[in-house]
């Protein structure tokens, strides 16, 4: 396994900031990654860098804070820093080429419970962070229900955060349409890890093969989501990508395990929310790599590989 975006943008942090403490550093990869870093992306981050030999922590009883203290070691700091010399060429390119050059690093085995994590020290960084409209919602949200289930939840970028309702919403007439600005299923882990591996699979697609239409179907025990993926023409002529959200209505088990033409059949009902990017580039990097790598425990070798890919195509 090689080392994840998501790392490096922990280790950048650090050296960039001089960080002192885990909370320093996980403010900054949060803004790196577009929302609030889940506790299994950092600590999945430190035990790689720890057993890699570029980061020391002293966390108390195994436990990371927000104030555990953390040191960057001589070789971290290589691979992260941009040199005097590099500056001169350009300090974003630089920061670019030392990112793809750790990511094609191998990542050491490592005991996955070596670390565990206290979410709550790190509330008050995210709380100052969302109100400084820094970081929202991810695209893709991954939550534990109960043992063995898990919501996979689809965001608009207007989506409220943590359900903060929308303040130009027009509550003076009752039968004006509702707006839903984010969908979800409920499913066991084996399902909700069936759909990340096809959005994977999708967003490896749109970058490493000729543009064409795509679909994803997202399975739960509580009902199916299709997610439709494809170029369109606004009334200027502009073109943008454009990722559409309905619900199958009928027949969804048949849908299972299916994606693109297979799921041109699925009767669905009206799109829940329509969301419109630049490209297909910036819904395989942002919308999915960044979004599931909050859950490298629900991602295999083979998804692992292609993130990787996809973060090359994408840089």
């Amino acid at each position: 396994m090689k080392y994840l975006v998501s790392d490096f943008y922990f280790l950048s942090s650090a050296v960039d900031l001089k960080a002192k403490t885990v909370g320093e550093a996980y403010e900054s990869m949060s803004t790196f990654m577009g929302y609030p870093v889940s506790m299994l992306c950092l600590l999945h981050a430190i035990r790689g860098l720890v057993a890699g030999g570029y980061l020391t922590v002293s966390p108390e009883g195994g436990v990371i804070t927000a104030t555990t203290a953390i040191t960057v070691t001589p070789e971290g700091k290589k691979l992260a820093a941009v040199t005097p010399i590099q500056k001169l060429l350009g300090e974003t390119k630089a920061h670019r080429k030392n990112q793809l050059r750790f990511c094609d690093m191998e990542r050491p085995a490592v005991g996955e419970d070596s670390l565990t994590a206290d979410k709550d020290s790190f509330g008050d960084s995210v709380t100052r962070l969302i109100r400084s409209g820094d970081i929202s919602l991810p695209t893709f949200e991954i939550s534990d229900v109960e043992e063995g289930y898990c919501k996979l939840t689809v965001h608009h970028p207007n989506d409220g955060f943590y359900g903060m309702d929308d303040e130009d919403e027009d509550e003076s007439d009752p039968d004006a349409a509702t707006l839903s600005y984010s969908a979800s299923v409920t499913g066991t882990v084996e399902q909700i890890k069936a759909g990340l591996r096809d959005l994977v699979v999708t967003a490896h697609a749109l970058v490493t093969e000729p543009p064409r239409p795509r679909k994803v179907a997202l399975h739960g025990a509580d009902g199916s989501l299709l997610i439709s993926l494809a170029n369109a023409a606004n009334e200027q002529g502009l073109v943008s990508f454009r990722m559409t959200v309905s619900r199958i209505r009928f027949n969804r088990q048949r849908f299972v395990g299916k994606r693109d033409s297979e799921l041109d059949y699925a009767q669905c009902g009206d799109p829940i929310f329509i969301h419109e990017m630049s490209d297909a580039e910036s819904f395989a990097f942002f919308g999915v790599m960044d979004s599931v790598l909050a859950r490298p425990d629900l991602l295999g070798e083979a998804e692992m590989e292609m993130l990787s890919e996809v973060h090359r195509a994408t840089n």
